[in-house]
């Protein structure tokens, strides 16, 4: 709880130093808590640093309950993981281009990343168009990784306790 307050303080000072990090950050320390010991403006900070301003992510709201703390963080970073994809596109055009080739995504690819291109790169916008996105490639991703995590031992998760999302 210290260290938070004091990176609330500073960004409250200095908010140009924290910027141009947190715009596309998620979580800086407790900011996005619950905590009711930690009586800050979380707001007021959030909105002087623009915090995840520009992350894709920006707008999961499910962090009421504790696996859904765990669960946005992980949502979040996939969302991540398919904005990349899609930004990737336009450089794989142009290497196909450049290699006169007719296929975009060369055949070193690995299958899994192909899919991921592939798949991401037929998703429309993402702010507006929440569901295809979640229909199309985000639940599928969510549950391939909680099938991982169930998998772990070391990961102290008792696969009873995870449900997984409809």
């Amino acid at each position: 709880m210290t260290l938070a307050e004091a990176v609330v303080r500073l960004c409250a000072i200095f908010p140009e130093e924290f910027r141009s990090m947190a715009e596309s950050s998620l979580v800086m320390p407790s900011l996005r808590a619950r905590n009711q010991k930690f009586t800050c403006d979380a707001v007021y900070i959030a909105r002087q640093i623009h915090l995840a301003e520009n992350h894709p992510a920006r707008d999961i709201q499910d962090n009421r309950t504790r696996l859904g703390a765990m669960s946005y963080f992980l949502v979040a970073q996939i969302v991540e993981k398919v904005e990349w994809a899609r930004r990737q596109k336009k450089l794989y055009e142009e290497f196909a281009k450049f290699a006169k080739s007719k296929d975009i995504i060369p055949s070193h690819v690995h299958p899994d990343w192909r899919e991921l291109y592939e798949k991401s790169w037929t998703l429309p916008d993402l702010p507006g168009n929440p569901k295809p996105w979640w229909k199309g490639m985000i639940r599928d991703m969510v549950k391939r990784e909680f099938n991982r995590i169930m998998k772990d031992p070391k990961n102290g998760i008792c696969s009873k306790n995870i449900v997984l999302i409809k």
